[in-house]
């Protein structure tokens, strides 16, 4: 893990893409790649190798990345559900 901001909108836009590709939705790429990258994040941050700040800028590149419109759209295929109000908090 690098926490290079310069590629996340082409390196998320092609993880929305394969995921889409796979049948999934964009809430599944944060579900996914995005939330292990945080659970690293929240481990360096408990062993002490990660500070306060570096972890909020994490948090908010990810924030930026992904509007909420775009992750409460309707699903594009049958069968997927819509998150729950709980999962959007």
């Amino acid at each position: 893990m690098q926490g290079i901001t310069q590629w996340i909108v082409e390196d998320t836009e092609e993880a929305r893409r394969k995921m889409e590709q796979q049948g999934g939705r964009p809430i599944h790429v944060i579900e996914g790649p995005l939330m292990a990258g945080m659970n690293i994040v929240g481990d360096l941050f408990g062993a002490g190798k990660m500070f306060l700040p570096q972890v909020v800028k994490s948090a908010r590149v990810m924030k930026q990345r992904w509007p909420i419109s775009f992750l409460t759209s309707k699903p594009r295929k049958p069968g997927w559900a819509t998150p729950s109000p709980r999962a959007r908090s």
